[in-house]
């Protein structure tokens, strides 16, 4: 009887030893992508050139300590300088082998430029349009090209709403593009309201409240009185930080402008402020 339960338990042995189903070693081979390219300062590992080890894919995340670890299974490299063009040479070494792989990787810029602006639509009055700067509206960056080229693309423009595109291009052809909204208004035209109780002077001790012979109040008193002189407010502002907006807005600048000239009854004029170029509100300027 042991005679037999030792034949089949050497038996079992032998199948399990013929399947494989004994332990195995994990295959991590490196895989590299098919162009060794550091992007220039982009200060990136040379580890972020392998593609792949075994079957895991490999993620920037995965580099901790110049080196990546799977299970207990390391790759390490020499180290690069990105902010050196030109090709280097480069050796990846792993922990289950003293042979180095040897790689000629380049260092060359790849990246198109950054561009930025202050905010993506802009609104103005058609006659601020010659003081409009677009380029003081926009940053252009690049790590290779401390002056890239940038060139913006418009239609003509018109009362209403435009699509302006900016494109910049560094000296190694690497391109970039951007868009932004602007928008065109017309000034609007404020009529100034007549009072129709304006008091006419006859220069005959009489006075009279319109040009038409009616309701003429007739003063019997001939003596002179001298005008009043008004004296003459300060200039106002009304700017847009100040919760102001550009016409068509909630509140517009150029209205309560145009409403301070009015409540005053002295002549004057409603000017636009800008500040680099911008326009940041309306003045009223007394005459």
């Amino acid at each position: 009887m042991k005679n037999k339960v030792a034949m089949i338990l050497m038996l079992i042995l032998s199948l399990l030893l013929l399947t494989g189903c004994g332990s195995t070693k994990q295959n991590y081979d490196l895989h590299f992508k098919d162009e060794l390219v550091i992007d220039y300062k982009s200060n990136d590992s040379p580890l972020l050139l392998i593609d792949k080890i075994g079957n895991v894919e490999v993620t920037k995340e995965m580099i901790v300590n110049d080196s990546i670890r799977i299970n207990n299974f390391i790759v390490t490299c020499s180290s690069l300088d990105s902010n050196d063009l030109g090709t280097h040479t480069v050796k990846y070494q792993t922990n289950e082998s003293s042979k180095e792989i040897v790689k000629q990787v380049i260092v060359k810029d790849i990246s198109s430029p950054n561009i930025s602006l202050e905010k993506d639509s802009f609104e103005i009055f058609i006659d601020e349009l010659d003081q409009f700067n677009i380029y003081d509206l926009i940053s252009v960056t690049d790590l290779g090209d401390d002056n890239p080229s940038v060139t913006i693309e418009l239609d003509d423009l018109s009362i209403g709403k435009h699509i302006i595109t900016i494109i910049a291009t560094d000296n190694k052809g690497n391109t970039a593009k951007k868009e932004f909204y602007l928008t065109l208004n017309e000034r609007p035209i404020i009529e100034p309201e007549i009072d129709e109780n304006i008091v006419v002077d006859n220069n005959d001790g009489s006075s009279s409240n319109d040009n038409q012979g009616n309701n003429f109040n007739i003063s019997t008193d001939n003596s002179y009185i001298p005008p009043i002189e008004q004296s003459k407010p300060s200039n106002k502002s009304f700017l847009f930080s100040e919760g102001y907006t550009m016409g068509g807005g909630i509140n517009p600048a150029d209205i309560a402008c145009f409403n301070y000239l009015k409540a005053s009854g002295l002549s004057g004029s409603c000017s636009a402020i800008y500040s680099d170029g911008l326009p940041i509100g309306m003045e009223a300027i007394f005459d």
